[in-house]
């Protein structure tokens, strides 16, 4: 599979879509991780307000990428083609930073929503919210 940000070839896993969000923003880029959302995108993050401005998801990411030794793990991800061009990953993942050098771990929910625009695949809709406890 080739892929350049979001822009997968026709033989693309689209499961793998979850995968390259993770790794944009391991890289610490905040222009590449604001980049795979579309304009006009709905985004509910796990630790802020609704975001649904540009600017709102740029400083969510900002925010969060100032976490020390920020690293995202996808631990389950099922994958529903509702159309052609329209794709829903939902499952669950694991945020993980240093606090105090001690590595915390914070297990959390997601739905994305993505839809293939002419430039490639984009999130047009990203709720995340943190695993209630057992």
């Amino acid at each position: 599979m080739k892929a350049q940000g979001l822009i997968m070839e026709k033989d693309g896993d689209v499961s793998r879509l979850g995968e390259l969000w993770g790794q944009s923003l391991e890289a610490g880029d905040l222009d590449r991780v604001v980049a795979l959302y579309a304009e006009g995108a709905i985004f509910l993050p796990t630790f802020y307000r609704i975001a649904v401005e540009r600017y709102e998801v740029e400083d969510y990411f900002a925010s969060l990428l100032k976490s020390e030794g920020l690293r995202v793990m996808i631990d389950e991800c099922h994958v529903q083609e509702l159309a052609p061009d329209l794709v829903s990953l939902a499952g669950l993942y694991t945020f993980s930073f240093l606090r105090n050098d001690e590595r915390i771990e914070l297990p959390a929910r997601f739905t994305f929503l993505f839809r293939k625009f002419d430039s490639g695949w984009k999130i047009i809709t990203h709720h995340s919210s943190e695993c209630p406890a057992r």
